[in-house]
C-alpha cells in the first residue's frame, strides 16, 4: 500500500484529493506526496508526522546496540547538530549517502527535508520510547531542543518564505514577479465560488491575471498569507500586515477580509526604489514650484486633497524628501506607514482606541518638531490640534477628504475650524489626481461632437481600448495633476465665496484640457472633474 492510499483508508483526506495530487505531483516529480499535501494544505505537519509513524512504524527496539554503534560515530558537523537540536532529534548515523535521526515516540518530516537540503544525503528517522531516548541523549552527550545549550533555527526571512519550493510559493513568486513587471499598484487575490481570481490593479484599473480552480483556493489563500506575516489561526476577521522583498526591491502592505468563499486579501506593493524627488513627480513646473516654495515657510499648514489613490501621499512624501532633515526634527504620524523615509521620525497609527491621530499628535507637540506630517484630518478634534501646531511655529502638512481646492475650506469649516484661524494658518489648499496617459501610438481622434460636451474648441484625441503590442488597453502610465489655491486666493474664497467663480486659477480642469491639448490624456477626462 502508497502512503497516500493509507492517508485515504484512514479518513485523512479523501480519494479527490489524492487524486488531485498526484496529478499535481507529475510536475513536481521529486515532491513526496506527504510533503506536496500539505503545502496544499489538505492535511497538516502533524497529521503528516503522524501518518508516517504509523505507516512506516519505525521503533527501535535495541537501545543498547544503537548506542554502541553511536559511540563508533566520528564527529559531527556543527550545523547538523544545531539542526537536531532545534527539532528535538539526535543523530545515529552519519555516512557518506545517508544521515540517520532518532527521536521520541513521531518522526519529523520537516527536520528530514531540511536535512535532505543542507547535505544532499537520504535522510531517515527512527523513534523511541522516552526512557530509550533519555538513555541516548545521556549516554552520548547529545542535547534537544528544551536545555539552555540549543542553538534556535531562526524563522524564515520574507525573501526565503518566497523562494521556497513548495507550488504555491513558486506560484506567488511568479504573480509578484509579474506584478512588479507591469508596475502594477495592487494585486488582488479573491475567493470565489469557482476558486480563486487573481487580478492586478494596472493604472487605475483593475485587470484579471490568473484563475485558480476550487481545490486550490484554501491552500493558495493559506501559502500568501504566511508569506505576508499574516496569522494563519484567524480567519473570520480582517487582518493587516506587511512584508518586505530585498530580492524584488518592493513592500507589501497586505489586507486580509472574510467573504462568502473565503478570506479575499489584497496586497499593495509599493517600490523600495522610487524616486521621491519632485521633478520626476510628474507635477506641471508651475504645481513644483508652489509645493517647494511652501515647504520653506517656518509655519503653516498645507492639505492635499484627492480620493483613495490619488497619490496625494506619494506628493507629500516628495516634499518631506527635499526638505534638509539632517538639520530639522522631521515627523510623521501615518496609518500605516508605506515607505520608510531615512531622517524621519515615522510613527504608525493603529486607531485602535489607544494610538489615535489625535493623542499620538498631543504627545509629538512635545517632541520638539520642526515638520509634522498627519496622515490625515478627519475629525475636529485632529483639525484643530493641526492649526494649533500650525500656528505655534510648525510647518505641518496633512490629506483631507474633498473633491477640490474650494472643497477643502468647506471642509475645515465643516469641521467646526473658524475662518480667522484657516485664513491665519492655511498656506496651501489643493487637490489631485491621478489621470490615464494614453498610447501615443494607437490613440484615436475625438469627434467634435464628443469635443463639444467640454465647450472648448480644438482637436483632441481619446483612448483605443483595443490597445496596442506598445500599450495595455491603449494606456502607458498615469500622471499627477495637482490644483491649489494660495493664501489670497483662500482668503478671497472665504471672505466672497460667491465672487470666486474662477479660483482656483490652477483647476483641475483646466490642468487637464492642457494635457488633452498636447495629445496626453484623454480629452474626456476633464468630464468627471466638472
Amino acid at each position: 500500500m502508497k502512503f497516500g492510499t493509507y492517508l485515504v483508508q484512514e479518513s485523512k483526506i479523501s480519494q479527490d484529493d489524492l487524486a488531485d495530487a498526484l496529478e499535481i505531483q507529475k510536475k513536481f516529480k521529486k515532491k513526496k506526496i506527504g510533503r506536496l499535501l500539505v503545502d496544499l494544505g489538505l492535511i497538516t505537519q502533524e497529521t503528516l508526522n503522524r501518518g508516517l509513524t504509523n505507516f512506516f512504524k519505525p521503533e527501535i527496539k535495541n537501545v543498547y546496540g544503537l548506542h554502541q554503534e553511536m559511540k563508533l560515530m566520528s564527529s559531527l558537523p556543527q550545523e547538523l547538530k544545531s539542526l537536531a537540536m532545534s527539532h528535538k532529534a539526535i543523530i545515529s548515523q552519519n555516512s557518506k549517502n545517508q544521515i540517520d535521526f532518532v527521536r521520541m515516540e513521531l518522526i519529523d518530516d520537516k527536520l528530514l527535508e531540511l536535512a535532505q537540503t543542507m547535505t544532499g544525503k537520504k535522510a531517515l528517522c527512527w523513534v523511541v520510547d522516552k526512557e530509550g531516548f533519555n538513555f541516548l541523549c545521556q549516554s552520548t552527550g547529545q542535547v534537544v531542543g528544551d536545555r539552555p545549550q540549543l542553538v534556535v533555527s531562526k524563522n524564515l526571512s520574507d525573501d526565503e518564505k518566497l523562494q521556497e519550493d513548495s507550488p504555491y510559493s513558486k506560484l506567488f513568486r511568479e504573480i509578484m514577479v509579474e506584478a512588479k513587471k507591469s508596475s502594477a499598484s495592487d494585486i488582488h487575490i479573491e475567493p470565489t465560488n469557482e476558486g480563486v481570481t487573481i487580478r492586478f490593479r494596472l493604472f487605475g484599473t483593475l485587470a484579471t491575471y490568473k484563475a485558480l480552480k476550487k481545490e486550490h483556493r484554501e491552500g493558495f489563500i493559506s501559502k500568501v498569507k504566511n508569506i505576508v506575516n499574516m496569522d494563519l489561526a484567524i480567519v473570520g476577521k480582517p487582518q493587516d500586515a506587511r512584508a518586505s522583498f530585498k530580492l524584488l526591491k518592493t513592500d507589501i502592505r497586505a489586507n486580509s477580509l472574510p467573504n462568502l468563499w473565503g478570506e479575499k486579501i489584497v496586497l499593495r506593493l509599493l517600490d523600495q526604489e522610487r524616486d521621491f524627488r519632485l521633478e520626476q513627480s510628474g507635477l506641471s513646473s508651475d504645481a513644483v514650484r508652489t509645493l517647494q516654495t511652501v515647504s520653506k515657510r517656518k509655519d503653516g499648514l498645507i492639505l492635499i486633497s484627492g480620493p483613495t489613490g490619488s497619490g496625494k501621499t506619494t506628493t507629500l512624501y516628495s516634499v518631506l524628501y527635499e526638505l534638509p532633515r539632517d538639520k530639522l526634527n522631521v515627523s510623521t504620524l501615518e496609518n500605516p506607514v508605506e515607505y520608510q523615509l531615512a531622517g524621519v521620525n515615522q510613527v504608525n497609527i493603529r486607531e485602535d482606541g489607544v494610538s489615535t491621530f489625535e493623542g499620538s499628535l498631543r504627545a509629538l507637540m512635545r517632541q520638539d518638531p520642526d515638520v509634522i506630517l498627519v496622515g490625515e484630518i478627519r475629525d475636529h478634534q485632529t483639525a484643530s490640534l493641526a492649526f494649533k501646531a500650525a500656528s505655534t511655529g510648525h510647518l505641518v502638512f496633512s490629506t483631507v477628504h474633498a473633491n477640490g481646492s474650494k472643497e477643502v475650506v468647506e471642509r475645515l469649516i465643516n469641521l467646526g475650524v473658524d475662518t480667522f484661524t484657516i485664513k491665519s494658518n492655511l498656506r496651501l489648499s489643493a487637490a489631485q489626481r491621478l489621470i490615464p496617459l494614453i498610447c501615443p501610438h494607437c490613440s484615436i481622434e475625438a469627434s467634435q461632437k464628443e469635443v463639444e460636451l467640454l465647450g472648448i474648441e480644438g482637436s483632441f484625441k481619446k483612448t483605443n481600448v483595443d490597445g496596442c503590442s506598445k500599450c495595455r488597453s491603449g494606456v502607458t502610465g498615469r500622471i499627477a495633476v495637482l490644483e491649489y489655491m494660495g493664501e489670497d486666493e483662500i482668503k478671497q474664497f472665504i471672505d466672497s465665496p460667491k465672487k470666486s467663480v474662477n479660483l482656483p486659477k490652477n483647476s483641475l480642469k483646466n490642468e487637464i484640457i492642457e494635457l488633452a491639448r498636447t495629445g496626453k490624456v484623454d480629452f474626456s477626462e476633464a468630464l468627471a472633474i466638472i
